[in-house]
Formats: C-alpha cells, structure tokens, sequence
C-alpha cells in the first residue's frame, strides 16, 4: 500500500461497527469526520448541506506539499455552513440527541471506519482525502457548498 490511497482503494475499506466508548467519543470530543468529495456530494443532495462546514487543510502531506486546500466536512455544532475553527475539535452537528449518527449509512469514510482496531485503514486515510480534495472534483464539491451556505460564509 503506497503512502497516498486511491479512491479506488479508499472505497473499498471495509466499515467498522464498534460501539465502545472509545468509537461513540470520536463524534463528541474530535474532528468531524472526513469524506470524498462524492460522499459530501451524496450529504449536499440529501438535504445535509446545511449542517456540514468548510474546514481546510495547509502544507505537507505525506510528504506531498499540497499547499491550502478546502474539504466538506460534517460540522461542529455552532459551525453549520460556516468555516470550521482553526482547531476544529467538538461535538458533531450531524450527532443525534441519543448519541447516534443522524447520517449513518451515509456516514463519510472516516466515520465509517476509523476506529481504534483498524491501524491499516487509518493510517494514511486522512492525509489521502486531501489529494481527492485538491482535484477539480473537489473543488467543484466545494464550490456548490458555498453556493448553497453563501449568506452565511
């Protein structure tokens, strides 16, 4: 496996059904969770734009300067369809009252598998959704999120 996933190969990670503790804290306590571009396509059509943030990536990645790049993301609550914080660490918008995800079977990649049993899957997930960010499927992602959140960014 190279340093930087494919989205063929990022697709094909298989989802985690954890229901530690451990698992429930990463939608409370931590970085929402991250996307392709076409999973927050998916959440934009579904009527989630709203409730999603434009959070933001800057320098090295994998050893890939990618410079500043733009990701959808689910939002932290208080940060729907704004900018996310320069520390972007809370309780996600898109979190049920009982503590369930309200976008569960549509959940982006890393909510779907990112958990504390799953080192191969994580290890370069997160920096490789950047690169899929930087590309003009990404772009274009972002650009109809603003188009949707423009009275509030």
């Amino acid at each position: 496996m190279s340093d930087i996933l494919s989205e063929t190969e990022i697709n094909a990670l298989l989802p985690t059904e954890c229901q530690c503790n451990i698992c429930k804290s990463m939608c409370i306590d931590s970085r929402p969770c991250w996307g392709t571009p076409d999973e927050m396509q998916i959440l934009i059509d579904k009527g989630f734009g709203k409730k999603l943030m434009c959070d933001y990536y800057d320098g090295d990645c994998n050893g890939v300067e990618v410079g500043y790049t733009e990701i959808i993301a689910p939002a932290l609550v208080g940060r729907e369809g704004l900018y996310a914080p320069s520390w972007p660490i809370g309780r996600c918008a898109l979190l049920t009252t009982d503590g369930m995800c309200s976008i569960h079977n549509i959940k982006p990649v890393e909510g779907r598998v990112c958990d504390h049993h799953h080192d191969k899957s994580t290890k370069y997930l997160h920096t490789s959704l950047v690169h899929l960010w930087g590309t003009e499927k990404g772009k274009e992602v972002v650009k109809r999120w603003y188009e949707l959140n423009d009275e509030k960014v």
